[in-house]
C-alpha cells in the first residue's frame, strides 16, 4: 500500500465514504453505465424469472400471496447481499469496492437525459415518440398519455428517480455502508419488477413495498425539504396532511407535493397501470403544467442535489476538523 492510500485509509470512515461519493458522482456523470448492461438489469431480469416460477396464479388466497411474496423478496435478496458481506473482508482496498457498489448503485443520470428527450420530441409534436421514451422509466400506461399527461408522468417519474436513485442511495450508504446500499438497491429493481400498482403484485409485491417504504421514509422526506426550500414549506406539509388520506404511497406524495409547490402547478390526477385506472387527487390548485416547467423541474432536481452534496461535505470537513483536533 502507498503512503498516499495509507494516509487515505486512516481518515474517518465518514470522510472517506463522502470522497467516493464525489467520485462515483463524476464517474456517474461521465461514463453512466447503460440500462441493458447494467449488472442490475440482469438482476431485475432474475427477479422477473423468479416471479414467474413462484407467483404463476394471482387469484391464490392473499395470505398465500403475501407468504410467497416474502419468500421470494428474501431469497432473491439475501444471496447477493450475504455474498458480497463475506467477500469484503478479503479485499485489500475495500474503499474500490464501495467506489464500484456506488457507482453502479446511483441512477438517476440516464432519467435526466431521457426527460430532455422526451421534452424535444414534444417541442416538435412526436407525441408517439414522447410516449415511447416515457414508456422506458414510467410503470403506468402511456399509449393514451395525452401531452399534459405525458409532461405529468415524466415530471413525477424523475422526481421519485432522483428522490431513490439519488438521495436515497447517497443516505444509506454514508449512515450503514455498502452493504446496506446493496440491499437497499436490490429492494429498489423488486419493487420495479413486482411493483404492488399492477394488480398482477397487488398482494405478492407488498411485503418489498413494506420494507422499501420503511428504508426510504426518512431520506424521501429528506429530499422534500430540501425541494422546498425558499418556496413555502409551510405550504408543502399542508398539501401532503390534505392529500394524505386519498394517495396511496405517502413517500411518493411528499417530493411530488414539493415539486408541486415550487413549480406552481398541478401534479397527480388519475393513473392506469396495466389497463387498470387508479384515481389519484390534484395534487394543489394551481395551473396545470406546461413544456417548460420540464426544464424547470431538471434544474430543481439538481439544486435539489448540488444542497444535498455542500450539506454533505460541509459536515465532512466538520468531521475531520473534530479528528484532527481529537488526535493530538
Amino acid at each position: 500500500m502507498t503512503p498516499y492510500l495509507a494516509e487515505f485509509a486512516d481518515l474517518p470512515d465518514f470522510v472517506i465514504r463522502v470522497a467516493i461519493i464525489l467520485v462515483a458522482l463524476v464517474l456517474n456523470w461521465r461514463l453512466p453505465i447503460a440500462k441493458r448492461y447494467h449488472p442490475i438489469y440482469f438482476f431485475q431480469q432474475v427477479a422477473e424469472r423468479l416471479a414467474d416460477k413462484v407467483h404463476p396464479d394471482p387469484d391464490r388466497h392473499k395470505k398465500q400471496l403475501l407468504i410467497s411474496g416474502l419468500l421470494a423478496m428474501l431469497s432473491a435478496v439475501l444471496p447477493v447481499v450475504i455474498i458480497f458481506y463475506l467477500f469484503l473482508p478479503l479485499v485489500e482496498f475495500p474503499w474500490f469496492i464501495d467506489l464500484l457498489v456506488v457507482w453502479g448503485c446511483l441512477g438517476n443520470q440516464e432519467c435526466q437525459q431521457a426527460n430532455l428527450k422526451i421534452y424535444l420530441a414534444l417541442t416538435n409534436n412526436q407525441k408517439f415518440l414522447a410516449r415511447d421514451r416515457l414508456s422506458d422509466w414510467v410503470l403506468r400506461d402511456t399509449q393514451n398519455l395525452s401531452e399534459l399527461g405525458i409532461i405529468k408522468a415524466s415530471i413525477e417519474s424523475q422526481t421519485l428517480r432522483s428522490g431513490y436513485y439519488y438521495h436515497a442511495i447517497i443516505f444509506w450508504y454514508l449512515l450503514a455502508g455498502p452493504v446496506w446500499l446493496l440491499a437497499f438497491r436490490l429492494l429498489l429493481e423488486l419493487n420495479t419488477s413486482w411493483n404492488a400498482k399492477i394488480l398482477r403484485f397487488s398482494d405478492f409485491g407488498k411485503p418489498t413495498q413494506l420494507l422499501l417504504h420503511i428504508l426510504a421514509w426518512l431520506p424521501l422526506r429528506l429530499f422534500a425539504f430540501i425541494l422546498v426550500l425558499g418556496s413555502g414549506v409551510n405550504r408543502a406539509k399542508q398539501s401532503v396532511k390534505t392529500y394524505k388520506s386519498s394517495w396511496l404511497y405517502t413517500n411518493n406524495l411528499w417530493p411530488l407535493a414539493a415539486v408541486s409547490q415550487t413549480l406552481k402547478a398541478q401534479l397527480g390526477g388519475a393513473v392506469s397501470y396495466a389497463g387498470n385506472k387508479t384515481r389519484r387527487p390534484q395534487l394543489n390548485q394551481y395551473r396545470a403544467v406546461s413544456q417548460s416547467d420540464m426544464l424547470k423541474v431538471d434544474k430543481i432536481l439538481r439544486r435539489s442535489q448540488q444542497i444535498w452534496l455542500i450539506i454533505i461535505v460541509i459536515t465532512a470537513s466538520l468531521v475531520m476538523i473534530g479528528h484532527r483536533f481529537f488526535s493530538w
